[in-house]
C-alpha cells in the first residue's frame, strides 16, 4: 500500500464493507505505519461511542423561568 489510509478506507474498515482482503491490507499496513493505526483507532473509539449513546435522548423543555433557574420546577 502506497502513502497513507483515506478516510473513506478507515470508514469502510470500520463500517465493515471492505472486502476481507482490502481490509487485512490495510491491517497490515497499520503496523507498519503508526499515523494510520492511531488514526483508525480515534476513529474506531469515537463510532464505538456514538454507537453506545441512547437512541432517543429524553428532551427537556426550557422556560424562561427554567432558563433563569434550572432548578426551578424539580
Amino acid at each position: 500500500m502506497k502513502g497513507h489510509a483515506s478516510e473513506a478506507e478507515l470508514n469502510d474498515r470500520i463500517d465493515g464493507v471492505l472486502s476481507p482482503r482490502r481490509g487485512e491490507e490495510l491491517e497490515r499496513h497499520f503496523t507498519a505505519c503508526p499515523t494510520c493505526a492511531r488514526r483508525f483507532a480515534t476513529a474506531w473509539e469515537t463510532v464505538n461511542r456514538l454507537r453506545a449513546l441512547p437512541r432517543r435522548a429524553q428532551l427537556v423543555r426550557v422556560t424562561p423561568t427554567r432558563a433563569a433557574n434550572p432548578r426551578a420546577g424539580t
